[in-house]
């Protein structure tokens, strides 16, 4: 009887259900990320000024005259217009803003005065060498593109010169990259004679005043057009 007792006991004991393990309940799923939202670049506000025909600090260099494209909205292309000898960058500067009015920049190094300019208040200019021209642009355009970063096309200048500037410029273009070049070693007025030097990649564009406006008209999508 007592060996039926403890094997029943041990029997109830077996029987008896353990105790359920805890359980943990899945935590919920995050949600998946979003992709970041596309943001379209903000255009710049519309490049005012007091004058379009302003002058520029250029570190190392006399001071540009810039002609602005006044209104812009986006990125504009740059014209270097360089004078002649006995010459001033504020009268090439207002007859290449005839050609091209607000579609582009136009850069005009200053040079160096002429010992027999007219007087203290009628100083001309003339440029060293072309390798004190090539100088005088770059840091130019570095100071051009420092003033109005998000106007100025980063893409190569067009290159125009009158007289000296176009001598000096020819071996200019010859060692660079630019748009186009364009030199006139006579008056920039209708049906003068004329002088150009084109790159295998510049535009065709002839350098008499008449003839500049017609050919500006007539430049591919993306360049200057009248």
């Amino acid at each position: 009887m007592l060996l039926l007792a403890l094997a029943s006991s041990c029997d109830a004991r077996r029987a008896e259900p353990s105790a359920a393990a805890p359980t943990t309940s899945p935590s919920p799923s995050a949600p998946p990320a979003l992709p970041p939202a596309v943001v379209a670049p903000k255009e710049p506000s519309p490049l005012r000024a007091a004058s379009p025909i302003v002058d520029l600090t250029v570190p190392g260099h006399p001071a540009a005259v810039v002609s602005l494209p006044i209104g812009a909205t986006s990125r504009r292309p740059v014209v270097i217009a360089a004078h002649g000898n006995y010459g001033r960058p504020e009268w090439q500067c207002q007859a290449v803003r005839d050609l091209f009015e607000d579609r582009a920049f136009i850069l005009c190094p200053r040079g160096i005065p002429r010992d027999n300019s007219p007087g203290p208040d009628d100083v001309r200019f003339t440029y060293e060498s072309n390798a004190a021209l090539e100088l005088e642009i770059d840091a130019g355009l570095r100071a051009l593109t420092a003033t109005y970063p998000d106007y100025v096309d980063p893409g190569p200048p067009l290159y125009m010169g009158f007289s000296l500037g176009a001598i000096q410029g020819v071996a200019i273009a010859a060692l660079r990259i630019f748009r186009g070049s364009c030199s006139s070693k006579a008056a920039m007025t209708p049906g003068s004679p004329k002088l150009c030097r084109l790159s295998p990649r510049a535009a065709a564009i002839a350098c008499s005043s008449f003839a500049l406006k017609a050919s500006a008209r007539r430049t591919p999508a993306g360049r200057p057009r009248g």
